[in-house]
């Protein structure tokens, strides 16, 4: 394969500027040194990328994070092309964006360490230990810095390099890796430096520390939370206790708005308790350093905490009702209009107006049953793959929220019928609304969970037990992350969408909404909402692609039928008329 000198490269960066892949398309046919099989193969590379994404390479950036940002969607499934030539597109599209500096050129430099930095890493003891350090140490061997110069400011130019890069998939991730590894050998590894590198803080300034809360003011906190889940049981209150999960929300959300104060200069000291908070002056700017924040335009999260300052000052600081009302306007003002799903939920729905794609997503559990069986003696492996496979179909069939899904035991809320059904019983104590769910599950989905259940799910299980499942190293349930992250991984690798748990909630809304346009009635009992009001506020517009196609037929079936043309009068029958 053609590499690339240095004055080549810089001829190449030397053109016009190069904006999106359109431009880097016109650069390459344009570069008169480059062999025709290789602008081919580059310019191939690029139409693939274009027709995975179903998009223009004009409209497809070459900036890295936007670019990444569209890279870590696509799989090869997603492109409809093997693996093999997927890795091929993204090494293509590798050497086109070293053309316009944005990418490293490939080349041997890419896997060169220096002596020092090779003895080090060889020393590891463990495979994983040296593959959180291998980016790390050729990054600093191009650098010539040695491993004893290694420091925090290193490490800073390091995240810089990867985000700098679009097809390195997590550079937060990778540089966190680094620093997890490089920490845990630190002083104790005979040779490895013993420098240990400051953890990076992700939520750094956002959300105030506890231990900054001023003493006065934590001891209020901590009283309108035990007000809010009902410790007392003899106080009067007109409201339903809330979860933990939810009273862990509401003083996260306290202390964001503590944090935006203190990143404003505000003393927090003078604040003596949340009557002191939710006054409007101090309400608002909190606020104001939130929305400054978030590029001036109300969020979710601007709405969200605005509105639980209002509950405050009414609920727990008994403000007057000029001073709620005057919070009330400001949470208006901070609250983003209500518009059904998010962009990015509807972005990610927007996979399935595929019918295909939709087609094998729904086909993907029953087919991983048929791929377990011909793989003949059950292992651990096809056990975890099988396992994902049923925790797909039961969210297919059931759409239940992620945390009674992973609670889901055997004998407990998922109760055999004497006739070998199985039945997904969800108390009011179990839901988030408080409202009952009972769901039968379909004949082929129960095949495949006792499948699962008579075979598998016993090698998941360091002793017999009835979670369906199962963690394997405990004896309680799978995380919440270790199932929703199995579930993610299975959906993209195999059909290229991202869904998360929780979409497939949306995805039971639209596949309704698609058949049968306006049955709000219909996704309420599904879903399991309160009101047809929540449901229709939240999937509003979903149908609005099936509604006009309904309408087209209609317009369709109108022009077949339209009758012969009217024969035009004489005029003669006109003048008498």
């Amino acid at each position: 394969m053609t590499t690339f000198d240095a004055a080549q490269l810089a001829l190449f960066s030397g053109a016009d500027v190069v904006g999106n892949l359109a431009d880097l398309a016109a650069r390459i046919r344009e570069w008169p040194d480059l062999p025709v099989q290789q602008r081919r193969a580059f310019l191939s590379a690029l139409n693939t990328l274009a027709r995975a994404t179903g998009r223009p390479l004009a409209a497809l950036p070459v900036a890295p994070a936007p670019l990444r940002a569209i890279l870590n969607d696509l799989t090869p499934a997603a492109a409809g092309i093997s693996a093999a030539s997927w890795n091929n597109v993204r090494s293509l599209l590798r050497r086109a964006l070293a053309l316009t500096g944005v990418a490293l050129p490939a080349g041997p430099s890419r896997d060169a360490r220096s002596e020092a930095w090779q003895a080090l890493t060889d020393g590891l003891p463990d495979f994983r230990a040296r593959h959180h350090l291998t980016r790390l140490s050729r990054h600093c061997s191009r650098a010539g810095i040695a491993p004893a110069e290694v420091d925090d400011a290193v490490l800073d130019r390091f995240l810089a390099h990867l985000e700098a890069d679009p097809l390195v998939a997590r550079p937060r991730s990778i540089h966190r890796d680094a620093i997890r590894e490089w920490n845990r050998h630190a002083g104790v590894l005979p040779g490895w430096p013993s420098r240990v590198l400051a953890p990076p803080d992700r939520r750094k300034g956002r959300v105030l520390p506890q231990d900054a809360i001023p003493a006065a003011l934590a001891a209020d906190i901590a009283a309108w939370r035990s007000r809010l889940a009902g410790e007392n049981l003899l106080a009067e209150r007109d409201f339903r206790p809330l979860r933990a999960t939810s009273l862990a929300t509401r003083e996260r959300q306290v202390r964001a708005l503590l944090g935006a104060l203190a990143r404003d200069g505000f003393d927090l000291t003078t604040l003596r308790g949340l009557t002191d908070l939710v006054v409007p002056e101090t309400a608002a700017r909190a606020l104001t350093v939130l929305l400054r924040e978030a590029g001036g335009e109300p969020t979710f999260h601007t709405g969200q905490v605005a509105g639980l300052l209002c509950a405050i000052a009414r609920h727990h600081a008994d403000a007057s009702p000029a001073q709620v009302a005057q919070l009330d306007r400001i949470r208006r003002r901070v609250t983003p209009p209500a518009s059904g799903l998010t962009p990015r939920n509807r972005t990610r729905l927007r996979a399935f107006d595929d019918p295909r794609r939709l087609q094998a997503f729904l086909a993907l559990p029953q087919n991983i049953r048929e791929e377990v069986r011909r793989a003949g003696r059950p292992t651990r492996a096809l056990a975890r793959r099988l396992r994902t496979a049923v925790a797909m179909e039961v969210l297919l069939m059931a759409p239940i929220r992620l945390r009674n899904l992973r609670s889901l035991q055997l004998g407990a809320n998922l109760l055999r019928g004497t006739d070998g059904t199985l039945t997904i019983v969800l108390e009011q104590h179990d839901t988030k609304n408080r409202l009952v769910f009972e769901a039968v599950l379909p004949a082929e989905s129960c095949e495949l969970i006792e499948l699962y259940l008579a075979r598998y799910q016993p090698l998941l299980c360091q002793r017999p037990c009835c979670w369906l499942f199962p963690d394997e190293g405990g004896d309680g349930p799978m995380s919440d992350d270790g199932l929703r992250q199995s579930l993610m991984t299975l959906a993209h690798d195999r059909c290229g969408v991202v869904v998360n748990p929780h979409l497939y909630r949306h995805l039971a809304a639209k596949i309704i909404l698609d058949r049968q346009p306006g049955a709000y009635g219909l996704v309420r009992l599904t879903l399991v909402h309160q009101t047809v009001a929540t449901t229709t506020s939240s999937y509003a517009g979903t149908e609005t692609q099936a509604a006009v196609r309904h309408y087209d037929r209609m317009v369709q079936q109108a022009r077949e039928k339209t009758p012969a043309a009217v024969p035009r009068r004489r005029g003669s029958e006109r003048r008498r008329a």
